[in-house]
């Protein structure tokens, strides 16, 4: 494979996954959870509350750091196994793929995490929060 198409690769992935991941890491902490009453004039300000409590949960933490680091370290490995004429090209690629899964690993764990704390939050001022 020319150097060309390898940079023209690496920098397609690198592009790809950075929007994938700014996409996932938004809306979260703006859930709307499902709730079981009346909607009374405090439902509003204490979901608002709640949303922004989630959002001082951050979806890129050291936990996506960490696993889009693994995924990076797992993908160079594949990388550098793949095939017959492996150089540092093919360690570098595989890098940006396994980063990219590991980072997105992390995101969607974030998210989860914001979600949580919506509904907690919401059931702590007891709302009986459905989902």
């Amino acid at each position: 494979m020319n150097k060309f198409m390898t940079t023209s690769k690496t920098t397609l992935i690198a592009v790809l996954t950075s929007l994938s991941l700014t996409a996932c890491a938004n809306g979260a902490a703006n859930y709307t959870p499902i709730i079981d009453a009346p909607a009374g004039p405090q439902l509003q300000a204490d979901l608002a509350d709640c949303q922004s409590l989630a959002a001082q949960n951050s979806v890129f933490n050291d936990n996506t750091l960490a696993t889009a680091l693994v995924g990076a370290g797992v993908g160079a490995l594949v990388g550098l196994s793949s095939g017959y004429d492996v150089d540092a090209e093919d360690a570098l690629v595989g890098a940006a793929i396994g980063g990219a899964a590991g980072g997105g690993a992390g995101v969607f764990q974030g998210r989860s995490g914001q979600k949580d704390i919506v509904i907690r939050c919401m059931a702590g001022r007891g709302y009986k929060v459905l989902g």
